[in-house]
């Protein structure tokens, strides 16, 4: 799954949602920043609309 794919999650899985639970990321486990940088674009995109009115 891409990380687009992922940005449309939340919206999709739950559309009148007002706030959401972010599980534990240990950025040890990344050396490179990596899979950081693709959960801070999924965070930020994918949760950005949450609980305005569509």
């Amino acid at each position: 799954m891409s990380a687009g794919q992922l940005t449309d999650l939340p919206a999709g899985l739950a559309p009148g949602a007002v706030g959401a639970h972010v599980g534990v990321f240990d950025p040890d486990l990344d050396p490179d920043g990596r899979y950081a940088r693709m959960l801070t674009y999924v965070v930020v995109n994918g949760l950005a609309d949450l609980g305005r009115d569509s």
